[in-house]
């Protein structure tokens, strides 16, 4: 299975980042596993990707050694605090579902 990036994210960062890690897998001879198929079988064993912004942020956080060797620390450390800050604004509001549920009658 295979997933590059949201329609929302950043285009050039977003392709810049997986060429590199691609280059960085042919430079360190990374195996990249064997091919998959689309099945439910297969997609149990593979990595899980981040479900959202605050699971995005943290992975990011957490893969500065390879990241700094793409992006210097000072556009890295002002994408993560202008991600930061769109979380925290997405979390103060009132979703969809929660008007539903708690104030439709």
């Amino acid at each position: 299975l295979y997933r590059l990036a949201d329609p929302s994210a950043n285009p050039y960062l977003a392709y810049a980042a997986v060429v590199s890690a691609g280059l960085d897998g042919i430079k360190n001879k990374i195996d990249p596993g064997d091919p998959t198929d689309d099945s439910g079988k297969m997609r149990s064993k593979m990595k899980k990707v981040p479900e959202n912004l605050k699971e995005s942020i943290e992975a990011l956080e957490n893969d500065t050694k390879f990241i700094k060797g793409v992006f210097s620390p000072e556009l890295l450390g002002d994408y993560l605090d202008l991600k930061l800050a769109e979380h925290k604004e997405a979390m103060k509001a009132v979703s969809g579902y929660e008007l539903n549920k708690y104030f439709d009658s």
